[in-house]
């Protein structure tokens, strides 16, 4: 898995390898991209929240004041209220205090502040980004709730809110999982446009897997910029482009693999054909060569100097020969098989005595 990350980090022109991963490989590697997205978006944040404050029951304790409900009427004896840049909560139980819902001062807050939290002895109003579809807020009337309750039953309930903080938990991570190969697929679809441009043949599963880890700089950047405290949903169109882009460059890198491949697989097919026919050449030259001395009437070396075999002595050869021997003083060599070449002698005097003038005919 490390190998995979560093290849889809730093070693674009290896993004062919990635293509051949298994498919519990590229799943493994998806899990661990949106791993990293929730826990920089979600996890930390709020377990550094969490140990900041020291917990959900000692921040129950510091800044929610005594409260009672009983009978369907809320006694807040000190009030509460707080406000920032994007909140704004004010309870005022006293009988004099009343919301107005139409009040033009309460309508502007609510368009000024994204969360709004107000109340009163008789029901609370809630506005939030979460809200819901078609409403603008949610109101919570107290002569509905029976029972009693204060900050002390409040706090001991505190202990039941790690199971559904778990439960939470897991829960953005699936919807983080399936928002991951959700916007993936887009990203596939932009990727195989590029590819077409490009003329690489390349198929929709092939794109949807350079896509994914094309997206590993851009998640690994968004989560930390995130971590830095610079959360905007802005940063989506940047990590957009950065993903396109780098999915270009391994598309280019790969092209450029290739050919580089190719030319070194043509020089090699080049070489090997191109041997036979430069040995069948050689031998051309060879024959051209012998057809030229034999018109030329000249002999090849090694011929001139090999005796021709089955020749017949003619006189005029002997008779060189022994005056060439009486000229050098030196004696003629006697063949092995006859010493003292007497047998030779013998042979020769019979073949001399047998002349027609004996009667003899062949």
């Amino acid at each position: 898995m490390i190998r995979d990350f560093q290849i889809a980090l730093f070693r674009l022109r290896d993004y062919g390898k990635l293509l051949r991963r298994s498919l519990g490989r590229f799943i493994a590697f998806c899990l661990m991209l949106s791993m990293f997205t929730w826990l920089a978006i979600y996890v930390i944040p709020v377990g550094s929240a969490w140990i900041r404050v020291g917990g959900v029951r000692h921040f129950l304790d510091e800044h929610i004041p005594d409260f009672t409900l009983e009978n369907g009427k809320l006694s807040m004896p000190k009030g509460l209220h707080l406000e920032g840049a994007d909140y704004y909560i004010d309870i005022n139980t006293s009988p004099e205090n009343k919301i107005n819902l139409e009040a033009q001062e309460t309508r502007t807050l609510m368009a000024l502040k994204s969360v709004v939290l107000l109340g009163d002895a008789d029901q609370l109003i809630m506005q939030s980004e979460g809200t819901g579809i078609g409403s603008r807020y949610q109101q919570i009337r107290f002569n509905e709730i029976s029972g009693y309750l204060n900050k002390d039953v409040l706090l001991s309930l505190t202990r039941y809110l790690y199971v559904p903080m778990v439960l939470v938990g897991i829960f953005l991570f699936v919807v983080t999982l399936i928002g991951f190969f959700f916007f993936n697929m887009v990203e596939a679809l932009l990727g195989l446009i590029i590819a077409r441009v490009m003329r690489v043949p390349l198929r929709y599963g092939e794109s949807y897997r350079l896509a994914a880890y094309a997206r590993a700089t851009s998640t690994i950047l968004v989560g930390l910029i995130n971590l830095a405290g610079f959360d905007t949903e802005l940063l989506l169109y940047p990590a957009l482009v950065l993903d396109l882009f780098i999915f270009y460059r391994a598309l280019q890198a790969g092209l450029v693999r290739d050919e580089e491949a190719e030319s070194a697989q043509s020089a090699r097919e080049l070489s090997i054909r191109t041997a036979p026919r430069d040995a069948a050449e050689t031998a051309v030259d060879v024959r051209d060569t012998e057809y030229n001395e034999a018109a030329t009437g000249t002999e090849p070396t090694a011929e001139a100097e090999k005796p021709e075999s089955g020749a017949a002595h003619t006189p005029e050869a002997e008779g060189n020969s022994e005056s060439h021997t009486a000229e050098s003083g030196e004696p003629e060599p006697q063949d092995a098989a006859l010493p003292g070449g007497g047998t030779e002698e013998e042979d020769k005097t019979t073949r001399e005595d047998i002349t027609p003038s004996d009667g003899w005919s062949f």
